[in-house]
């Protein structure tokens, strides 16, 4: 596999928060803060496995109605881990690889939540729709040890190298559907279903289905 550096993923998350806070045609902000379970496959066995994933989200009431949102989120989760070592043996000592992956998976979503029963920032029970587009990568973050040994006298030698390579990434569409309960006038109990579409590669599909629990708070 060609390792490869990916930009990191604090630097998107960042340019995300400044870009959608500075954005002057929205009113009426939320935060989302979820945690639950994304359903997916396993890069490595290519078996289905559900996952715990966390999210942030945050929303803004449109100018064309009260019952509509448009909205932006990050999330993800860690799939898997994986240690391989190798190992050989020649006249002088031994030469070791030990090989150390963890892959995970972030997204970013743009997508529109209509709530059809009430406005949102209502004091009634709210159930929603909605869906959009966004973009994932699935990032594997290794650890590289080689280590060499000569027998007489004993040596030891060894380097490390470490980053982040990117596996599989591209665009997608989902929906989802959810209730928020106010508990205040300024924040809610939420529970969340998300289904994602067309994360397919090499064999593996790393859509499927979301659920979610949270807080949603409003200013």
């Amino acid at each position: 596999m060609v390792r490869t550096r990916t930009i990191p993923i604090h630097l998107l998350v960042g340019l995300f928060l400044v870009g959608f806070m500075t954005t002057p045609c929205l009113a009426d902000f939320s935060i989302d803060v979820k945690a639950g379970l994304q359903t997916l496959d396993n890069p490595l066995t290519l078996e289905e496995t559900s996952r715990t994933r966390f999210e942030v989200e945050l929303a803004g009431t449109t100018p064309a109605s009260d019952n509509l949102e448009i909205t932006f989120a990050f999330g993800g989760a860690s799939v898997t881990s994986a240690t391989d070592t190798y190992t050989s043996y020649d006249a002088f000592g031994m030469i070791q690889d030990t090989l150390e992956d963890t892959f995970r998976t972030y997204d970013f979503r743009l997508g529109l939540r209509l709530y059809p029963l009430a406005p949102p920032d209502s004091d009634s029970i709210h159930p929603y729709v909605g869906g959009g587009v966004g973009y994932y990568w699935l990032v594997d973050q290794w650890k590289d040890t080689h280590l060499e040994t000569i027998d007489v006298p004993y040596t030891e030698f060894w380097t490390e190298d470490e980053g982040h390579t990117s596996i599989a990434d591209g665009f997608f569409p989902y929906v989802c559907a959810g209730v928020d309960i106010p508990i205040t006038d300024q924040a809610a109990l939420l529970f969340e279903y998300k289904h994602d579409f067309m994360k397919k590669k090499d064999g593996a599909n790393y859509g499927g289905n979301i659920f979610t629990a949270g807080m949603r708070f409003r200013w």
